[in-house]
């Protein structure tokens, strides 16, 4: 079989129909080519604000984000605190009777100087304690009788951390004026300020604490001491209003005993005392009267005239409590017996009776017996035994019974 052989023409007609082919092919590319050109610019816009969009969001939610945490930092409400420590910044010295120091080694401690008790602990501001018998051993632990006093203040400071724990913090401003804020003794001044922030303008509360600055703490005989200077508006009546949750408050927050608190205001700076007269008891069982001196002569009467005492009887702890007739010109005696109780008057110029249920004679009237003269005698636990009326024999008591006593200085 002969093989076909495209004449000419098909040939012509072939190389024609693959020419539109590849044209038809071009002009398709270059029209999808076109296509996608034309579409770049719209695809380019259509990103371009859909990441316009995602960020506008994105700024939305940042911002309501840091306005809401702006808000709640500047409208969260402030505490101040006003006096306590910041109006006292310097240490305040513990000081307690039962140890006094040594006339040879007594010191100032603080600028303070005392017979009559002993430096134990240094309370610093803010809190906290130093231990002032350890302080003082360098500078004062070569002379004689340091080591000893030093020694015998460890069982006093060891009683002090038992019955007052509370001591270590009481310079902590916010635990005391939340000691007292909740016994009602001091009230916070509620206020509010301007703060102004990037996304608006807030108020924000203000709670100011007036801390009473405490000035002075003190273990007398009677137990703890509390001092507190004086603030404006204080007075100890305002303070005694707050009595039953003070003494709740010092009971938990480690005060051996606040039963027996009192509130005092000091005459001199209307400073605020609290005595907390938790000491234990230890008044003795039995007091003896003093010895009764009779003068020998008018001659030693009178020298001893300036030294004489009124007599007014004993403490809680037995120790005798008498006023001199230089200082006290006048006194008033109480006699309590026989069912009633006789009032009377004294002067170191005058004679007075007491008589139960008499007034005084007046001045300068005699009652007793020309030739004696009348003294008055201390006698403890019987008031009938009191006073007696005797000459040169000596002192003669009177009746259990009687009506009247006479006294003549």
């Amino acid at each position: 079989m002969a093989r076909y052989v495209p004449s000419e023409r098909d040939q012509w007609a072939r190389n024609n129909k693959l020419h539109d082919m590849a044209v038809s092919q071009q002009n398709n590319a270059e029209r999808d080519a076109r296509k996608i050109m034309d579409s770049i610019a719209g695809l380019v816009e259509k990103e371009r604000e859909k990441t316009k969009r995602a960020a506008k969001d994105i700024r939305t939610s940042i911002r309501v984000k840091a306005a809401a945490e702006e808000k709640r930092i500047l409208t969260t409400p402030v505490t101040q605190y006003s006096g306590g420590s910041h109006a006292n910044p310097k240490p305040i010295v513990v000081w307690h009777w039962r140890v006094p120091m040594p006339h040879n080694i007594n010191t100032s401690v603080n600028g303070i100087k005392r017979s009559d008790a002993a430096p134990l602990l240094s309370l610093k501001p803010g809190g906290g304690v130093d231990n002032v018998p350890a302080a003082l051993r360098s500078r004062l632990g070569g002379r004689d009788g340091f080591s000893e006093w030093a020694s015998s203040t460890d069982e006093v400071l060891g009683e002090v951390e038992r019955r007052y724990p509370i001591i270590a913090r009481l310079r902590n401003d916010e635990f005391l004026a939340h000691l007292l804020g909740s016994a009602g003794v001091i009230k916070p001044a509620t206020d509010s300020i301007e703060e102004r922030g990037v996304y608006g303008v807030y108020k924000r509360p203000v709670n100011t604490v007036v801390v009473p600055v405490l000035t002075a703490v003190e273990v007398t005989p009677e137990g703890l001491e509390l001092v507190f200077a004086h603030s404006s508006g204080d007075t100890a009546a305002g303070w005694a209003r707050s009595l039953a949750g003070l003494r709740a408050e010092f009971n938990a927050s480690g005060v051996h005993n606040a039963a027996n608190l009192r509130i005092t205001e000091d005459v001199k700076d209307a400073s605020i005392r609290l005595h907390f007269d938790d000491a234990p008891s230890s008044f003795p069982r039995a007091v003896a009267p003093p010895p009764v001196m009779t003068v020998a002569s008018s001659d030693e009467a009178r020298r001893n005239y300036r030294n004489l005492e009124w007599k007014i009887g004993v403490d809680a702890r037995g120790n005798e409590i008498a006023a001199s007739i230089k200082d006290v010109f006048h006194t008033m005696v109480v006699r309590v017996g026989c069912g009633q109780i006789s009032l009377g008057y004294l002067s170191h110029r005058s004679v007075a009776t007491i008589s139960q249920g008499l007034p005084h004679r007046p001045e300068g009237r005699r009652l007793h017996r020309p030739g004696e003269r009348a003294r008055c005698r201390y006698a403890f636990g019987n008031p009938r035994a009191a006073c007696g009326a005797g000459g040169r024999g000596g002192a003669r008591t009177e009746a259990p019974r009687a009506r009247r006593w006479t006294f003549q200085a």
